[in-house]
């Protein structure tokens, strides 16, 4: 391949490479011992100084240098993997640019020439997709190219990155290169004379992190099911350890995860991604409404032109000019509008509205507002119920998907008019828990506008259809929203700010609940000491997450907790749970059970209210010992504000390999479980064939036509009672496992009788077989009567398994067996 020219001092180069060809301006060399299989020392020691240093270790055993006759200096212009590589572009200088140089009078100028063809034959690969898009393409392509030398994979698996380090076994170091790719981890070493090749598929790998061995304090290790690997000497291992549990976290959510979401926002939609600072002198940025962008440069007085400029928007009307359709609006009713507020409550809104409108004001109104500390100030008080649905919609950005499908919701709900499923179903059995002590939800208007929320989400997005909470969620949405706002503010929640929580499996719950059980350890260490097994609190939280408090808070302090989650996101929920921890330390570190300690906390959370409620505490008995909501939000941000989105999101990545391998298990088990009592193979071997079907089923899915990835896709009905459907493979895929685990020896028939056993397993004549069907062959095969195999091969001959079958052919077939494994039919005979 071309790469950068680079300078080489041509005198000492010569000491590790050897010439093969040369003219008068160009060398094809090797490298020195490369090829030598007596076992020479020079190649034993260029091979270990090409593995140890990392400078020389990306370097190919094949270049082409160019070389100006009486210079010290030269120029690496191309290398390769192969000879054949070498020397085609060898072929292509000689016959394109050697015949050119000799009308150069200066030889200098004559290289100068071939570094810039040289540079321009990179910049069209880069520009035609050939190369990689990187800092420095050159480098990548000639370690994708050492890549795929090394380990022989095919073209589909995708090289991300590469890093120098070294592998443990046991005490000894080996230095070599890690390579991570889309579908697995990649480790190579060459010292002194030993090869070293470690390929583990992320889908094997059920945890990773960070530990301290000996004097070594950054120790990344990766655990797998059968045994774990350790990782060192890297230059930036935050970055590794960030770009590991991010590739781990992809592979696993499209391998396992098939129940997960799939309507994710990905980075990939923006349109135009830009650097938070300019580079050119004294910028000013000035954004319009109509999503323009004027950049002004070279100003002499730019701070105080910036200031005129706020000045004079202060003094505009926001409220009227940036707000044009907020009394349409206002039109519209909402569930709340028709319950009355009392005369102090009315004072207290009205208060809070004031203070409000004075930062729409200053700051803006809609999705242009600034958000300010003034503003995350105001929240933890509590949206004023004129604002707060209005607030919600801006703060989550769901009015810009109202806004950009404006009769979506209502054709919606006129293609589901009368339709029926399951989701349905469930919708209609807990519409009456939905908030049943509230007066919106005691008439058919409140219960009618949630079951037609809910119904046309369950619709749009089937995937997920209907899960509990749900119902709660839409139904406090629904008493400050219209009911097309409040399906949108659905929406939003479940498939962008709370995703893979409302699926059949409650991954992100389960995930985030492993997250909150991390944070404990970091952010709570008193608490942490003292109960040794946190599980426990972290399973407790559950509830707090899929339902963001609503049904364990007062319900005006869930309403504060619900203006800090839509304002701050899922950093809120965290900050807020680990406040609740915090405040009761004392108590669950003394705690005797589960049980106890889910009471203390349930009787603090109820204690939690409002300052709207204060005159109502004041009348109770025990007033004195009843708590703020406003107090334990503002401490949760002022204790907990290092609880980042960028820190909660790396913690997901890596805790969902956890959960998703832990759910893998689980389906392995039932899937085993299921089969078993059917066959006769041991538990032994039904676990290695179950791993290795799995196996088949993964390669589709890596480099394969995708034509099992439809086993993705949640169970038939058929299949609803158990896992054993979850993976299936197609016609090659069996062929490949029929070869492999066959007792029967592989003959010139053998692709016959692969291909007669699939279309007999394939009853549904969907192209796929299933573990199932496979493992009861094999159990046939391997275990049954010398009649039931007969029977088999009987019906191998006639529809379905052959579909075009005479009887002449049926009586010659018959030697086809005889010939694979005579010993089958005489064993069993005797």
């Amino acid at each position: 391949m071309w790469i950068t020219p680079e300078e080489v001092a041509l005198k000492n180069a010569l000491k590790l490479w050897v010439t093969d060809r040369s003219n008068d301006y160009f060398l094809l060399q090797h490298r020195r011992g490369h090829g030598d299989t007596g076992g020479k020392i020079t190649g034993l020691l260029v091979g270990a100084l090409d593995t140890v240093l990392d400078s020389n270790a990306r370097v190919a055993p094949f270049r082409i240098v160019l070389h100006v006759p009486g210079s010290q200096v030269s120029w690496v212009i191309a290398s390769g993997a192969t000879v054949e590589e070498v020397q085609r572009h060898w072929r292509w200088l000689d016959q394109n640019l050697l015949p050119y140089m000799a009308v150069f009078e200066n030889k200098e100028d004559a290289a100068s020439f071939v570094l810039g063809k040289v540079k321009g034959l990179i910049a069209e690969e880069v520009l035609g997709g050939q190369a990689a898009r990187e800092d420095d393409p050159a480098r990548f392509r000639e370690d994708l190219a050492r890549f795929e030398q090394r380990f022989g994979l095919p073209q589909r698996e995708k090289l991300v990155t590469h890093y120098s380090c070294c592998c443990w076994k046991g005490r000894v170091p080996r230095q070599g290169s890690l390579y991570l790719t889309t579908n697995h981890i990649a480790f190579y070493s060459f010292l002194l004379g030993k090869e070293v090749k470690l390929l583990v598929p992320w889908a094997e790998v059920t945890r990773l992190e960070r530990v301290s061995v000996g004097l070594l304090t950054d120790v990344i290790r990766v655990h797998t099911r059968r045994k774990q690997r350790d990782f060192s000497m890297f230059l930036n291992v935050d970055e590794v350890m960030m770009v590991m549990c991010q590739l781990a976290d992809i592979a696993l959510r499209r391998l396992l995860d098939s129940g997960g979401l799939t309507l994710d926002q990905s980075l990939q939609d923006s349109t135009n991604i830009t650097k938070s600072t300019s580079a050119l002198p004294n910028p000013v940025i000035i954004s319009v409404r109509c999503k323009r962008a004027f950049q002004l440069i070279e100003l002499l007085h730019r701070d105080e032109l910036v200031e005129k400029v706020r000045h004079r928007l202060r003094d505009l009307h926001w409220k009227q000019n940036l707000i044009s359709g907020h009394d349409l609006r206002k039109k519209s009713s909402v569930l709340l509008s028709a319950l009355g507020l009392t005369i102090s409550r009315l004072i207290r809104q009205r208060l809070f509205k004031r203070l409000w409108d004075e930062h729409f004001t200053e700051f803006g109104r809609g999705v242009h507002m600034f958000r300010t500390d003034k503003i995350r100030k105001l929240v933890a008080l509590g949206i004023p119920e004129s604002l707060r649905g209005e607030l919600w919609l801006n703060f989550s950005d769901a009015c810009s998907s109202l806004a950009a499908h404006p009769s979506y919701y209502t054709d919606l709900l006129e293609r589901c008019r009368g339709e029926s499923s399951i989701a349905t179903e469930e919708i209609e059995r807990d519409l009456h828990r939905s908030l049943p002590e509230h007066p919106a939800f005691q008439s058919e208007t409140g219960i009618s506008a949630l079951r037609r929320v809910l119904t046309a989400y369950a619709f749009r997005n089937p995937a997920i259809g209907y899960c509990q909470s749900m119902n709660i969620l839409a139904s406090v949405m629904l008493l400050y929203t219209k009911e097309e706002e409040a399906f949108w503010l659905l929406v939003t929640v479940c498939e962008r700010m709370l995703p893979d929580y409302f699926n059949r499996r409650v991954i992100g719950a389960q995930v985030d609940q492993s997250v909150f059980e991390e944070l404990i350890r970091e952010r709570l260490p008193e608490l942490s000491e003292r109960v040794p097994d946190l599980s426990p609190l972290a399973s407790a939280s559950l509830t707090w997450f899929l339902t963001l408090f609503v049904s364990v808070l007062p319900f005006r302090s869930a309403l504060c907790v619900l203006d800090c989650f839509f304002y701050h996101g899922i950093r809120a929920i965290f900050q807020i749970s680990l406040a609740v921890l915090d405040a009761n330390t004392a108590e669950l570190s003394s705690c005797s059970d589960d049980g106890h300690a889910l009471m203390i906390l349930t009787s603090f959370l109820e204690q939690l209210r409002h300052e709207e409620e204060a005159h109502v505490c004041a009348e109770d008995a025990g007033s004195s010992h009843r708590l703020n909501i406003t107090t334990l939000i503002t401490d949760a941000h002022e204790k907990f504000s290092a609880v980042s989105v960028k820190h909660v999101e790396m913690l997901r990545s890596r805790q969902r390999v956890q959960v998703l391998q832990a759910h893998e298990d689980s389906t392995k088990d039932n899937a085993l479980r299921l089969v078993t009592p059917d066959v006769s193979l041991s538990p032994g071997d039904l676990s290695e064939l179950y791993d290795l079907f799995k196996t088949e089923h993964f390669i589709s899915l890596y480099w394969g036509d995708g034509v099992s990835s439809s086993s993705a896709s949640p169970a038939p009905p058929a299949a609803a009672g158990g896992c054993v459907e979850r993976y299936v493979v197609d016609r090659a895929q069996f062929k490949s496992l029929y070869e492999l685990l066959t007792p029967w020896s592989c003959g010139t028939h053998t692709d016959t009788v692969a291909q007669r056993a699939f279309t007999l397993l394939d009853q549904d004549r969907d192209g796929l077989v299933t573990f199932s069907q496979f493992t009861h062959m094999l159990d046939l095969l391997y275990c049954e009567e010398l009649n039931e195999k007969i029977r088999l091969l009987y019906r191998l001959h006639i529809p379905p398994g052959s579909e075009n079958t005479s009887i002449s052919v049926l009586i010659s077939s018959s030697n086809i067996y005889t010939s694979l494994n005579p010993e089958i039919f005489t064993g069993d005979a005797q």
